[in-house]
């Protein structure tokens, strides 16, 4: 089951699916800020950033001082997240897109980027292994840096929860890594999820994903790091 793109927009911004998924098992309709902070361990920036989305995109209403409630909106979308949670947890994730391994060859534009990423292969049972994750490079230079978050989710390993890494891409190449360890269950899917942030309008934007289903083995012998990729689209 894909979660529904509304919710995705949401996924990069720390806190604010959980605070939806705290709703959602509530036993009183509101909550003032302290109770949610405390309950979901988020800073009073997370937290703040957070409800500011979910209060600007309709998902919750505030009913008085810090106080807090879901909104018409948002009692749909915490029902559209339960049932995404627990597909998860009984098959994993479904996928974006299946990644190509060699770049596009369409025409060239500053607003399409190549994700790539570099995995191990095969995988170790209960070792762990890095992931190289970045962009590559392009020949004309943008007007401003573009920031992107790349959401890294492992489905049959660790770490459990999603890892975000944040770009801030001009015309150069950017990598960062990613530790993952592989569970014994064959195989690991990476799942690779890019959103546009646009600071000064405060949106996430979805600009496109990938998924790699990665063979894992008890000891490999010969181990040869495999490179994947797709392109994205940005804005302006």
């Amino acid at each position: 089951m894909e979660l529904p793109f509304h919710l995705r927009t949401l996924e990069p911004l720390p806190g604010a699916l959980d605070i939806l998924r705290y709703f959602g098992k509530a036993s009183t309709p509101t909550a003032d800020a302290d109770t949610i902070i405390e309950a979901l361990d988020l800073s009073e920036r997370s937290f703040s950033k957070a409800v500011r989305r979910l209060v600007t995109k309709g998902y919750m209403q505030m009913d008085g001082d810090l106080v807090y409630r879901l909104s018409e909106q948002g009692q749909t979308a915490v029902e559209e997240l339960s049932a995404y949670d627990a597909a998860v947890a009984q098959t994993g994730t479904e996928p974006l897109s299946q990644p190509d391994a060699a770049p596009a060859t369409g025409p060239g534009s500053p607003l399409s980027r190549r994700m790539l990423v570099g995995v191990p292969q095969p995988l170790a049972a209960n070792q762990p292994a890095e992931l190289r994750i970045g962009f590559a490079g392009i020949e004309a230079e943008p007007d401003d840096i573009t920031d992107v978050a790349v959401r890294v989710t492992i489905v049959n390993g660790e770490p459990s929860t999603p890892q975000d890494l944040v770009f801030a891409l001009d015309s150069g190449s950017s990598w960062q890594p990613a530790q993952i360890i592989p569970a014994q269950q064959n195989p690991v899917r990476i799942r690779l999820e890019a959103y546009q942030l646009n600071g000064e309008m405060g949106e996430i934007v979805a600009a496109g994903g990938m998924y790699i289903d990665v063979p894992v083995v008890a000891a490999p012998a010969n181990v040869t790091l495999a490179a994947y990729g797709v392109d994205i689209t940005l804005s302006p």
